[in-house]
């Protein structure tokens, strides 16, 4: 384990998850798999009631690293395939509530952190995004049939196709959000979120929460299982490598 990722229990058996690897919470497979294991030890910890899901950074989350994933061998982008179907859907299919507390922007591989959570609150200044399309990366099956389930049609299509960031507000809109506040406001109305949560029946907010995600959840678990992900077999095309160059160098 490494200090990426720091949990803090709280009362009410509240517990807050950090993301910290700074400066912008970049994806890797290491990284993810620390929220892997992570995510699987809250969800045996009896003590664990709620779940805040934040980040200290100025952008909660910017996905891959685009200056380490251009480096990728065959096997580098097999690796974070499993890892990113792994991880997400050891989050999405996490028993308890998970409050995702957005101050910043959650972007590319990032969204997906809101988009896990259960109920997501934002400042009027955040942002969401998935950029993957102005990289030339297509979905892999993990982040496409999360994003599939969370997001209204027309909010799937706005953020994939486009690969522009939206606002809190059309955020809301499509789906990504659920409140938005003042950024001074964010740290009192997650804990009092969390603490309505944290008093809810845990079984019964488990097997509610498991009826509502297990479609997508049973889909994912046998790609998981039987690594049926079109992508492990080859993530990045050439375009893929001409258009992260391009990101790179600030020319799209």
């Amino acid at each position: 384990m490494t200090d990426w990722v720091n949990i803090e229990k709280g009362d009410l058996g509240i517990a807050r998850l950090t993301l910290n690897r700074g400066p912008v919470n970049a994806l890797n497979t290491p990284f993810l798999e620390e929220l892997n294991t992570c995510f699987k030890l809250l969800s045996k910890d009896e003590e664990v009631r709620a779940v805040i899901l934040e980040s200290p950074f100025k952008v909660f989350s910017a996905g891959l690293d685009l200056k380490e994933t251009a480096g990728f061998s065959k096997q580098d982008e097999t690796d974070i395939v499993d890892a990113l179907n792994a991880a997400f859907l050891e989050m999405f299919r996490f028993p308890k509530p998970v409050i995702a507390s957005v101050d910043g922007a959650a972007i590319a591989g990032g969204l997906f952190f809101p988009l896990i959570a259960d109920y997501v609150i934002a400042t009027e200044t955040a942002k969401f995004g998935l950029s993957e399309v102005r990289v030339g990366a297509c979905f892999p099956e993990g982040p496409m049939e999360i994003a599939r389930a969370k997001l209204t049609p027309a909010g799937l299509n706005l953020l994939m196709l486009t690969g522009h960031p939206v606002g809190s507000q059309r955020a809301y809109e499509i789906g990504a959000v659920n409140e938005i506040v003042a950024r001074e406001g964010l740290g009192k109305v997650t804990l009092t979120v969390a603490e309505d949560f944290a008093r809810k029946p845990p079984q019964a907010f488990a097997a509610i929460k498991a009826q509502i995600r297990k479609t997508t959840i049973r889909y994912l678990e046998e790609v998981v299982k039987n690594r049926t992900d079109p992508t492990r077999s080859g993530w990045f095309t050439e375009e893929t490598k001409a258009a992260m160059k391009a990101v790179l160098n600030g020319q799209a």
